[in-house]
């Protein structure tokens, strides 16, 4: 086992395990009601792991549901790094769908840090320590990215295109018709947690701003369908790109083992990613794939491959779907339960 592979195994443990338990901390709070709970009088020790729990997912901010999605991939972290040390380094799907989670995640929560530190933080009220602390989680933010964007790309390296060798020719194994729209379910539910969040924190910030209340026409857009259409353009434009210029791959395709490549079976340039990603707002796009080619796909002259599969198979990994939904059952509704 090389070294990269065992750092990797190592810190995706430890990091999968000090998010579960920051996750846990924060379920404490919650289910001992909010009132008689304040997060920053607990341990100073907290205030240094949670840096490490960088994972902001949520499709709502009801407090009741906090950190319930971001546990549910720190679990699924804590499962891929097990995979990973046994399979000495061969089974990389859940450890790269988590990072380019993470990664993405960790781009979008620095910049929203940025903005509150920049335009709402009054730094005269601050301790020392919290100074510290903020400083220390912007550095331990900034870290995050690098790590998780190297252990993306040594993942992806590693990967082969699964090419198929006959007698008289080559032929590449497309991805099946029913994992590309696997793909689209899992990449709209994960756009949705990073990016809801945030939209949430800068839509209060704006709505409170003199610039909107005073402005009547800016008030009919965000009142609208217009604004929902722009926020899914840019949303779309910001997680695509990044993720299949930098990796190949959304996601998604971590877990089926899948790249994007052009004609010649390398990676696309950045104009036909451009291309493709603005086909994905052509209406029923995602249902397209289900004919011989999908829409993204030929105008873009760009095909969605698989790679040889290295570990178990793919359907494998739906044995985790049941607890999940247990889980999810739970913390949900047996808060309500609990009380009464």
């Amino acid at each position: 086992m090389e070294k990269s592979d065992k750092f990797i195994g190592v810190f995706s443990l430890v990091l999968s395990i000090i998010g579960m338990v920051c996750g846990l901390y924060t379920f404490y709070g919650v289910w001992i009601e909010t009132s008689d709970f304040n997060f920053f009088t607990g341990s100073k020790i907290f205030h240094l792991l949670f840096a490490f729990s960088t994972l902001n997912l949520d499709f709502s901010n009801k407090f009741d549901h906090l950190e319930i999605w971001s546990f549910i991939f720190y679990t699924l972290l804590l499962v891929g790094s097990l995979q990973f040390l046994k399979t000495k380094g061969r089974e990389t799907r859940l450890l790269g769908f988590v990072f380019s989670v993470i990664f993405l995640n960790a781009i979008i929560i620095f910049l929203q840090s940025t903005i509150f530190k920049l335009f709402f933080v009054k730094w005269g009220n601050y301790t020392a320590f919290q100074i510290f602390n903020s400083i220390y989680s912007s550095i331990i933010l900034v870290g995050m990215v690098i790590v998780s964007f190297r252990i993306s790309k040594i993942i992806k390296s590693k990967k082969e295109i699964d090419i198929i060798e006959t007698q008289y020719r080559k032929s590449i194994t497309d991805t099946s018709r029913w994992q590309r729209f696997f793909h689209w379910i899992i990449d709209s539910t994960i756009m949705a947690l990073i990016f809801i969040p945030i939209i949430i924190f800068l839509s209060h910030g704006f709505i409170d701003s003199d610039m909107y209340r005073e402005s009547e026409s800016l008030q009919m857009f965000f009142r609208g369908k217009a604004a929902l259409y722009v926020i899914t353009f840019v949303v779309l434009f910001i997680y695509y790109p990044i993720s299949e210029i930098l990796f190949g791959a959304s996601p998604a395709k971590f877990l089926t083992e899948s790249r994007v490549v052009n004609s010649k079976a390398e990676s696309p340039n950045f104009s036909s990613i451009f291309l493709r990603t603005l086909c994905r707002n052509i209406p029923f796009d995602a249902l397209s794939f289900f004919s011989q080619r999908g829409w993204h796909d030929s105008l873009s002259e760009t095909y969605v491959v698989k790679e040889k599969t290295t570990g178990f198979k793919t359907n494998k990994l739906l044995w985790i779907l049941p607890f999940l939904i247990i889980y999810l059952l739970i913390m949900y509704f047996g808060k309500e339960y609990f009380t009464r």
